[in-house]
């Protein structure tokens, strides 16, 4: 028995995609979301310190090799003066509303496949890249998941 993904046949349109696959599991979404989903908060609750205590790592690590402290990766002029201006790393895209040096994670990776691995610029890059994955994980699921759910853990 094959476990790999399934095709849907060849001849299949978008219509039959919608009306065969996507219509069939709209009650089972509805009941979802009239319900809830059981979340537990608890593990939620341990997995935000665990993060939290990998995002002050990170942020360790990026004072240690950059010589300061006090750094708050969160902020954004913060992280674009380490890359751009402490590192003078090539800027590349730009905001589209402030034209100020883009630090997004395709930034990030970008400027990463132009460095040595064993370069500071590199190593502190990718810290910052790691110390934002955690606090996406932190800020965007983790904890309004904690705060949202009610005394039945939905």
């Amino acid at each position: 028995m094959s476990h790999g993904p399934r095709t849907l046949p060849v001849d299949w349109t978008l219509y039959d995609l919608y009306k065969r696959i996507e219509m069939p599991t709209v009650p089972l979404i509805s009941e979802m979301m009239k319900n809830g989903m059981r979340v537990n908060r608890d593990h939620m609750r341990e997995l935000i310190i665990k993060y939290q205590d990998r995002m002050a790592e990170h942020t360790v690590g990026v004072e240690d090799l950059m010589g300061k402290s006090g750094l708050n990766l969160s902020s954004v002029p913060t992280t674009r003066g380490i890359l751009f201006d402490d590192l003078r790393l090539p800027t590349g895209k730009r905001s589209k509303i402030t034209q100020d040096a883009s630090t997004d994670d395709e930034t990030l990776k970008d400027l990463m496949g132009k460095l040595a691995p064993d370069s500071l610029e590199y190593k502190v890059t990718k810290h910052i890249q790691e110390y934002r994955r955690y606090d996406k994980l932190v800020d965007s699921y983790l904890t309004p998941f904690v705060l949202l759910a009610d005394e039945s853990s939905r």
